[in-house]
């Protein structure tokens, strides 16, 4: 290059700089004045070393990232520059291109502190997300299986699972009465284990306690490599307590409906239960039975033998009730000494099927009471069915009670139907 070719350079927005090799100025281009603060006049080595780190830079073909240009003023200024050896009237020189990052830099800066904080806004929703669509999950899994305690717990522990990738987990019911394991989830599904380290500390099992009521205080237990984050171990006590919160629920309404001697559902119960079938009836027409059972002589059981006794026989039946009936049945104490059954799908001939067999496992299973060793129980059994024998559940219970005064009538420990005792009566 030539001295006259530098004209090229004047309008360019770069800065430019050419020097002997001793550093004294060539030529300087308006924008490379404009960025150091200096003319062309007052340019000299001097003053142009202390602008640029001249020993730095030369000897670098490839664009040098990491220069500092320093103006009149003082002030540092981020550049990149690119060195070239030139001649000049047949003597070396060096050319620079200068580009002014300072600017760039600044809304560099800017634009990553605006990444960060959207990044930062972007896992608060991502966490946001994730903690609305697992207690989504948790109510959901609440909501289908109603009246099934086993089912709830064992499903929500396994959500827990997945959701926070945990090999394994436990829910425990701590009371009065000790420590309990409910349900357990995983590849540890023993009971002693999870009674085992319910009171220890073991690296990589957490417990979350889920405070409820003096009957039920839930705990969580699950195995973690790592300590559980304060957010996850709140998170997972929010979807505990609504856990619990259901799982009371259930105990306050099994408490209302069931007999707490016998285990049977209570009087009331059933009550609802036939009336709210016989509404459902009306459009699907399903036969069912009801059966009353009358223990024997029962009132001699409490006056010679003491009420204890008498509850035990209370609880005999109950059992052998339960043991001649199918799951599907409903069966209650309606009470006193009586009780009620309601089987489905039956005619007269199943229905007096399941009659005899109630009868007849009572007096053949031997009844051994606490304090007065073997003792007779027998019972007398009537049943109706609607709608061949009634249509409402008041004329129901009262035909199958005639029957069952027949049976008493008869003698006790027998078995009446309805539609058969009319020459009876």
């Amino acid at each position: 290059m030539i001295l006259q070719d530098t004209n090229v350079f004047d309008n360019i927005i770069e800065s430019v700089l050419i020097t002997s090799g001793e550093f004294e100025l060539v030529y300087a281009n308006t924008a490379f004045s404009n960025l150091v603060g200096l003319t062309a006049k007052r340019m000299n080595a001097k003053n142009l070393a202390q602008a640029l780190p001249f020993s730095d830079l030369v000897g670098h073909k490839a664009i040098n990232q990491d220069s500092t240009l320093t103006t009149v003023g003082g002030q540092k200024i981020s550049v990149q520059v690119c060195v070239e050896d030139i001649t000049i009237d047949n003597t070396k020189g060096l050319l620079f291109f200068i580009h002014d990052i300072s600017v760039e830099g600044a809304l560099l800066n800017k634009y990553r502190g605006e990444l960060k904080e959207k990044e930062a806004y972007i896992s608060i929703l991502d966490r946001k997300l994730f903690e609305t669509s697992f207690l989504l999950a948790v109510t959901s899994s609440l909501g289908v299986h109603k009246g099934d305690s086993p089912e709830i717990m064992t499903q929500i522990l396994g959500l827990i699972c997945n959701k926070f990738s945990f090999p394994t987990a436990a829910l425990l019911n701590v009371s009065e009465d000790g420590v309990h394991v409910l349900a357990t989830f995983g590849k540890k599904s023993e009971e002693d284990y999870w009674l085992k380290v319910f009171d220890k500390t073991t690296p990589d099992i957490s417990r979350i306690d889920m405070f409820g009521s003096k009957t039920f205080s839930g705990v969580l237990m699950v195995e973690s490599q790592n300590p559980l984050k304060k957010e996850d171990r709140e998170l997972l006590q929010q979807a505990g307590g609504q856990l619990i919160s259901r799982l009371e629920q259930e105990l306050l309404y099994t408490t209302a409906i069931i007999d707490s001697k016998t285990g049977l559902y209570n009087a009331r119960f059933l009550q609802d239960y036939i009336t709210n079938k016989i509404k459902r009836n009306q459009t699907q027409k399903e036969m069912f039975g009801l059966i009353i059972v009358d223990i024997d002589f029962f009132k001699k059981f409490n006056e010679k033998f003491g009420h204890t006794t008498g509850d035990e026989v209370l609880a005999f039946v109950a059992k052998q009730i339960r043991t001649a009936t199918r799951d599907s049945d409903v069966a209650a104490r309606f009470g006193g000494e009586e009780f009620c059954v309601v089987t489905t799908k039956v005619n007269q001939n199943g229905l007096r099927g399941v009659m005899e067999r109630i009868r007849g496992l009572v007096e053949k299973e031997p009844f051994f009471s606490s304090t007065h060793g073997l003792l007779n129980v027998t019972v007398s059994v009537g049943g109706a069915i609607y709608p061949t024998h009634a249509e409402t559940a008041d004329d129901l219970f009262s035909n199958a009670d005639q029957a069952l005064y027949v049976s008493k009538k008869n003698g006790r420990n027998k078995v009446s139907m309805f539609g058969e005792i009319d020459e009876e009566l």
